[in-house]
């Protein structure tokens, strides 16, 4: 019990050890959901997912080393994945909604990406993650 309460805190410091990066899980999850399986690390690159515990809907989370401020997110990443995206300002992040249930943003060298996957996931809890890390 003990272990299951403390792993995701002691996966986040050994990926941020891995990756040299300030790796933080959300502060924000919708009701039920958890870390799921183990985060993956490497040099300037974190993945990790989050998993409802009902249905199979999933979030994944990647953050990496960055040097792109807002503007050439856009122009490097959301101009050749989509045109349709939603520009958002929360909390001073300038979030690109986009898919339905997908963000990214930039914030202090890193780079953000959350991924839904899942029919029940609305663009209010990908903003209210993305807020949260």
């Amino acid at each position: 019990y003990v272990w299951q309460i403390n792993y995701p805190n002691l996966a986040v410091k050994v990926a941020g050890a891995k990756s040299g990066l300030a790796v933080s899980m959300p502060t924000y999850m919708p009701a039920g959901w958890r870390l799921s399986g183990d985060i993956s690390a490497s040099p300037g690159l974190v993945q990790y997912n989050l998993k409802s515990g009902e249905g199979n809907q999933s979030i994944a989370i990647t953050q990496a080393r960055s040097d792109w401020d807002s503007q050439a997110l856009a122009e490097n990443y959301l101009g050749k994945k989509t045109q349709q995206y939603l520009a958002l300002q929360a909390q001073g992040l300038t979030i690109y909604v986009y898919g339905g249930n997908s963000a990214t943003w930039v914030n202090h060298g890193s780079w953000y990406k959350l991924e839904g996957k899942g029919p029940d996931i609305n663009q209010d809890q990908i903003i209210k993650i993305a807020t949260s890390l």
